[in-house]
C-alpha cells in the first residue's frame, strides 16, 4: 500500500510483502525503487481536439441469431418490446453528434444473412454519415427488414473490418459494439485486440442482454491482456460495459460508455510521443 505523497518523497523504496488476509505481514519478497516521479497537468478530450486530433466514431451491432428470431417476442432486437439495443443507439447519437468532428458517424452490423444470401456476414455496413436519434432509429429499422439473424457471432471480424479503413494520421477512432455478450471467437477477438492495441483506437462493447459472458475477459483493467498464444496488449484501450444496468439512467449509461476514452487516448498519445 503506498500514496501519492510517498510517491512524490525522492528516492522512495516499496517494500513487498507476501500479503496475509489483505495484511502486509508476510515475508518480504523484493522492493520498488521510485526513481523519478512528478506531477503534471493531464489533457481532456477536447484539449485534444483543440490541438487538431480529429475523432471518428463507429458503431457495430450484434444481429446473430443468439439474440432469438425477429418474430420472437422475446427477441432483444424486437420492436413489439422494451429493444435495448435501439435505446442504446438513441442515447449514443447525442455523443456522437456533438463530439465526432464531423458530427456524424457510421454504423456496422456483423452475425447476419443480407438480402437472402446464404452466407452469414460477419462486418457489413448499415448506414453511413448518421446523425441525430431519428437517423439512426431509421437505419436500424430499415436493416432488420433485410436481415435474417445467423451465426456464428464473431467480433474479430469487426475489429479487423475497422482498422483496416484508411484514416489520416491524427483521426482517433471510437468503436461502440453493442452485443448480447456471448460471441464464438473469443480468442480471435483477443488476437486482433493485441494487433490493434498500438493502433489510434479505443474499443466499447456495450451488453445489451441479461447475460453477457464474455465481457471481463477481453480488458486490460487490472493487468494487460495476454492471449493464449503469448502475445500481450501494449495498452488499456477496451472499455465494457453493461447496458442493464443503466436502463434508466441515459446519462449515466454514455458517461459510463466514454469514460475511460481519455485515458485510452492519452497512453495511445503518450506512447507515440504525440502528448
Amino acid at each position: 500500500m503506498t500514496n501519492l505523497s510517498q510517491l512524490l518523497t525522492p528516492n522512495t523504496t516499496l517494500i513487498l510483502h507476501k500479503s496475509k488476509d489483505g495484511a502486509e505481514s508476510g515475508a518480504i519478497t523484493g522492493q520498488i525503487k521510485v526513481e523519478k516521479a512528478f506531477v503534471g497537468p493531464t489533457k481532456t478530450l477536447e484539449d485534444y481536439k483543440r490541438t487538431g486530433v480529429e475523432f471518428a466514431m463507429s458503431v457495430a451491432i450484434d444481429f446473430s441469431s443468439k439474440n432469438r428470431a425477429k418474430s420472437d417476442p422475446r427477441s432483444l432486437h424486437s420492436l413489439a418490446s422494451d429493444n435495448s439495443y435501439l435505446k442504446a443507439l438513441k442515447c449514443l447519437s447525442w455523443f456522437f453528434r456533438d463530439f465526432d468532428s464531423n458530427g456524424r458517424y457510421d454504423i456496422y452490423g456483423f452475425g447476419a444473412k443480407i438480402d437472402h444470401s446464404d452466407n452469414t456476414n460477419q462486418f457489413f455496413s448499415v448506414a453511413s454519415n448518421v446523425i441525430g436519434t431519428e437517423g439512426v432509429e431509421q437505419a436500424y429499422r430499415d436493416i432488420l427488414g433485410r436481415l435474417e439473424f445467423a451465426s456464428p457471432c464473431y467480433l474479430h471480424k469487426v475489429l479487423q473490418g475497422l482498422v483496416d479503413t484508411r484514416s489520416g494520421p491524427l483521426v482517433y477512432k471510437i468503436l461502440v459494439i453493442l452485443t448480447q455478450g456471448d460471441w464464438d471467437d473469443l480468442e480471435a477477438f483477443k488476437e486482433q485486440l493485441a494487433l490493434a492495441s498500438n493502433m489510434p483506437l479505443s474499443v466499447v462493447i456495450v451488453g445489451v442482454g441479461n447475460t453477457a459472458p464474455h465481457l471481463t475477459t477481453a480488458d486490460s483493467d487490472r493487468c494487460l491482456m495476454r492471449t493464449t498464444s503469448g502475445h500481450v496488449v501494449e495498452r488499456d484501450f477496451v472499455q465494457q460495459v453493461v447496458y442493464t444496468d443503466f436502463r434508466n439512467d441515459d446519462r449515466g449509461f454514455v458517461h459510463e460508455v466514454f469514460a475511460a476514452i481519455p485515458y485510452h487516448l492519452r497512453e495511445y498519445m503518450m506512447a507515440n510521443q504525440l502528448a
